[in-house]
């Protein structure tokens, strides 16, 4: 294993599947649910937490991406 563990695109893993759960889990679970729920502000929420849990990977890829190219080059 000559490559070095990149821990920015293991967290932007990381996070992209917590996104992954948060649309299936909360999301779709929340189609199914009763009725006390309320869809609308639930909706908004989980849509508002995926996005910024996007915008915060995809800066964590950003990150990785920019120390490869800094390994590779020295």
């Amino acid at each position: 294993m000559s490559d070095k563990l990149n821990i920015y695109e293991k967290v932007g893993d990381f996070i992209l599947n917590i996104i992954q759960l948060v649309v299936g889990g909360i999301i779709f679970a929340a189609v199914m649910a009763d009725k006390s729920v309320k869809g609308l502000i639930l909706y908004i929420i989980a849509i508002s937490f995926v996005i910024v849990a996007f915008v915060i990977a995809m800066l964590f890829f950003k990150i990785a991406n920019k120390n490869n190219s800094k390994q590779k080059e020295g």
